[in-house]
């Protein structure tokens, strides 16, 4: 039994009061906080204006029939509570749980420690042998409390739950930490956060803070106010869970007893010397924390503004204050998340939130950066009406800015907003005083590594770029976009230039020794680009093809292991739809299509590899309906611009696509019918593996037995669904269109295959065809299944080639950049291929008499390079390896039936146009 520390009964009734109070107010959206809500209220006190800001009247507050004031009896002015007042009401024992926050470029998350809700229900009904007499509303919310799940649908669960967007403000400060602490300097750091809960956003402040990373000095003076209305929540959550994080960090192996091992779940003893251990660390840290509860009122801006003056403040308060005086005005961020889900809610927030900005503004000089604040939410909140427009137009009203700094796609919409008080010439000066330290810091970074300008294009729309993408649209749709890439390089003469388009700046490269830089040596320093994750985030989710850093690693460790040799081998289940394929031909000498052929046995093989049953779209009479609406559904979303114009592509860019995002929700259940469905067979699967070594693999099976988290599923079946089904069609029917116009490509290679004698190839075998790989390898430099890819830079860094008038300088490439390259350019340079570097010609790859063959390093990347080259590469070539030879075993004769040349035809890969129109001969 889990020992608790005794409190006395009436704290326990005013704790459930509270807890009440709170659950009726938001219930009933009554968010009146001592504010005028609405400007005309019914109360009988005169409004008072108080520093820009107007506020009723406290002695008079606001009362209606429903207000929250009426409701709570025990409605209490704001107050500020000590440290160590908090940390006397913790108990003897606390149970934990941890929650990873991703920093980019980083392999290893943050862990973050909250208190589980099941503890804090423990802590209450030991606290209170009265339990059973309490009403019904305080009854729901600890059974709310007891589930352990996070938001459970009707019951409300105040602080001590986790909240989504709470979640991405965590993750978005995560990633922004070295911009926060930039100009922070001997400032200090003041960090106030309004609704703070269970305080994930400053958690992961105060985590990084304990790591020192990116401080000027050990001794930065920081500041955490947290704020909540409810004091029970602020003791029983925030306070627990800011001395876990603490007690936990790897910063504390050495000193700490609970350091050394971190489980998922685990109880930790709460004793004097931890506290006293953790209160000493944050004075020698010179860390200030203070906690502040109540309404929101003229009262509670000046407990957090001037909180010297309160006879409840902390000595680290007037510590900190005392230490700041020293030097300026601390850098000031508030946090908020959640806080504007009502209409009711907005009035007092906004009021609240531009007090502590003024307040803070006051302070600052033209040097320093202006106080502001980081407001997560969702975009509408349905059933109150409350939203993130109605945000920003009331910070708009104020002369503020509201800007959308994060944006989470697909449903309703969360984002992050940076909100800033406009103060005019502090404002101004600031920037100005901010771009040209940014300018000076890049032009050091120049400096230091010798770098060039890089050649840039001159667009007939300067602010833009809108000529250019027009002319690239157009090339687009006229099916020569790769072509023209090439011949824009020749005709600028550099193998890198820069262009700007819709004011963002692209450097397009074919430099191997610039994709050496950003894919392998300066790995960290590149990622995703955000334009990319938010064009395939709807369709793949969170996989390992729009994740960057330890949500990137987590995902190829997870699937790197279900590429090994057994499973890429398993050529019993390639043979399976290869029959079904042959079946599909037809015998008379006839016309067919093989690109279609492919993409439907490509798919029929990725479904029973990824799910465990195939779409069967070679087989229709085994096909299940489900399957065929799946397989339209999920081609539309592989190339929602296929039939688009040139508006409707400028469209699809800036506004959301409804149609598209509702065929991606259909991709999503059919594949979480398919996990559902999977979860009862998983036990009789393994158990399959361990008795049998010809057991059947299944990559769901093998998904689910190492995460419980559906969408983490789902997001990387569609992900590995996405690589796997088109590269590799796309692969075949280039080849098979090449072998079908070269017959003395494919004498040769039926000399390898006709050596086997009809027996069907081993895996041995299929390794061991060395011209049929010098195959494959021709068709993917001429015609790379991916012939663009791009990064964005993560910090300011350098190119090592695309500067200077000759190209060879090094590069400054600023943080937000672009770099593009061209793999169907950077494959046909003469210089690296030779004078043949357009014709297609297998033999280059092989050795001869008088010459070794092709030695290829980043100049040939058919499947990416550096940590994140393809996991699935072998797989595919071994498919795709099978496939060859296995037709070329079934017929004896190919013929073209396709005048026209190889042009491009790009969706998120690349393929001929005209498909592979071929006829075949079956053997006698």
């Amino acid at each position: 039994m889990v020992g608790y520390m005794i409190v006395p009964g009436y704290m326990i009734d005013q704790l459930l009061s509270e807890e009440r109070a709170e659950h009726d107010l938001k219930m009933s959206q009554a968010f009146t906080f001592g504010f005028d809500s609405d400007g005309d209220g019914d109360g009988d006190g005169d409004g008072a204006e108080q520093d820009g800001h107007n506020f009723p009247n406290e002695s008079q507050p606001d009362i209606r029939e429903d207000s929250a004031m009426q409701m709570n009896p025990h409605s209490e002015d704001p107050k500020s509570h000590s440290l160590p007042e908090m940390l006397s009401l913790l108990p003897s024992s606390i149970s934990y749980s941890t929650l990873a926050i991703d920093l980019p470029n980083e392999t290893t998350p943050i862990q973050l420690l909250r208190r589980e809700l099941f503890d804090i229900r423990t802590q209450l009904m030991v606290e209170d042998s009265r339990m059973a007499e309490v009403d019904e509303i305080s009854s729901n919310t600890l059974a709310g409390l007891s589930t352990g799940d996070d938001l459970t649908p009707g019951v409300y669960e105040g602080g001590f739950k986790t909240w989504e967007c709470a979640i991405d403000l965590a993750k978005y400060l995560a990633g922004q930490w070295n911009t926060i602490v930039g100009p922070v300097g001997a400032r200090g750091l003041r960090v106030i956060e309004l609704g703070a809960g269970t305080a994930l956003p400053t958690l992961t402040l105060f985590h990084l803070v304990l790591t020192n990373s990116s401080l000027p000095s050990s001794h930065t003076p920081i500041q955490f106010t947290l704020a909540d209305y409810n004091p029970s929540v602020l003791h029983l959550s925030t306070i627990p869970n800011l001395l876990l994080t603490h007690t936990l960090h790897p910063a504390h192996s050495q000193s700490s007893p609970f350091a050394a091992t971190n489980p998922q779940n685990a109880d930790i003893e709460i004793n004097s010397s931890l506290l006293t251990r953790f209160s000493s660390d944050l004075s020698s840290r010179n860390i200030h924390i203070s906690a502040i509860s109540g309404p929101w009122s003229p009262t509670f801006v000046d407990l957090v503004t001037s909180q010297n003056s309160s006879p409840h403040v902390t000595s680290l308060s007037r510590t900190f204050t005392s230490t700041v005086a020293q030097c300026s005005s601390p850098l000031t961020l508030i946090l908020a998340s959640e806080t504007i889900y009502s209409p009711l809610s907005l009035q007092p927030f906004t009021n609240t939130l531009f007090a502590l900005l003024d307040a803070a503004e006051a302070h600052v000089g033209c040097s320093q950066p202006p106080p502001h604040a980081l407001v997560a939410a969702k975009k509408f909140y349905f059933g109150v009406g409350g939203g993130v427009e109605e945000f920003c137009a009331e910070v708009r009203a104020r002369g503020g800015t509201a800007d959308v700094v994060w944006e989470s796609r697909g449903g309703v919409g969360r984002v992050v907003l940076e909100t800033i008080v406009c103060a005019g010439i502090t404002y101004c000066l600031y920037h100005l005083y901010w771009n040209l330290t940014k300018v000076a810091s890049h032009r050091r970074l120049s400096r230091e590594h010798g770098c060039e300008p890089v050649k840039k294009v001159v667009t007939k729309d300067p602010v833009f770029g809108l000529d250019h993408f027009l002319v690239g649209f157009a090339q687009f749709k006229e099916h020569r976009a790769l072509e023209s890439t090439q011949l824009q390089f020749a005709d600028l003469k550099t193998n890198t230039f820069q262009v700007s388009v819709f004011r963002q700046p692209i450097i397009m490269t074919m430099e191997p020794e610039n994709l050496k830089t950003i894919l392998a040596v300066n790995f960290k320093s590149w990622g995703i680009p955000d334009e990319r994750k938010k064009g395939a985030s709807p369709l793949l989710g969170e996989g390992i093809f729009t994740a960057d850093g330890a949500s990137w690693q987590h995902s190829r460790d997870m699937l790197r292991p279900n590429f090994v040799r057994s499973q890429i081998g398993d050529l019993p289940m390639f043979e399976t739809h290869v029959q079904q394929l042959t079946a599909a031909i037809p015998r008379d000498g006839s016309t067919v299509d093989l690109h279609s052929l492919f993409y439907r046995l490509t798919l029929d093989i990725a479904t029973e590899f990824l799910f465990g049953e195939s779409s069967n779209c070679l087989a229709p009479d085994l096909s299940k309906e489900s399957y065929t609406d799946f397989v339209k559904t999920f081609d539309y979303c592989q190339n929602p611009l296929e039939d688009a114009g040139v508006f409707g592509g400028l469209l699809f860019m800036f506004l959301p696509s409804w149609h598209y995002e509702k065929e991606c929700r259909r991709v999503h259940e059919f594949v979480d019918t398919l996990i559902e469905k999977s979860l009862p067979m998983l036990a009789s699967y393994e158990s399959e593996k361990v008795s049998s070594v010809a057991a059947r693999y299944v990559f769901l099976y093998e998904l689910t037995s190492q995460t419980s988290d559906k969408v983490k599923i789902r997001d990387e079946l569609l992900s590995i669904l996405f690589a796997g089904r088109d590269t590799t069609a796309s692969l075949l029917s280039n080849v098979w269109f090449e072998l079908s116009k070269r017959p003395e490509i494919l004498a040769r290679l039926r000399e390898d295959v006709d050596a086997l004698g009809g027996e069907i190839p081993s895996f041995e075998q299929l390794k061991n065809f060395k011209y049929l790989r010098a195959l494959l390898n021709e068709s993917l430099r001429l015609y790379p299944i991916v012939p663009h890819n791009s990064r964005q830079a993560l910090e300011d860094t350098f190119l090592p080639v695309g500067g200077g008038k000759d190209g060879a300088s090094p590069m400054f490439v600023p943080k937000g950049h672009l770099v593009q390259w061209s793999l169907y350019a950077m494959h046909r340079r003469k210089d690296l291929y030779g004078e043949d570097a357009e014709l297609f010609k297998p033999e280059r790859w092989l050795d001869q008499e008088d010459r070794k063959g092709l030695r290829v390093g980043w100049e040939f990347l058919p499947f990416n390079g550096g940590p994140r080259i393809c996991i699935g590469q072998q797989f595919a070539l071994m498919e795709a390896s099978y496939i060859t030879v296995r037709l070329l075993q079934e017929f004896s004769q190919l013929e073209s039936r396709d005048p026209e040349p190889w042009r491009e035809r790009m969706t998120f890969v690349c393929s001929n146009l005209g498909g592979c129109k071929v006829a075949l001969f079956p053997r006698a």
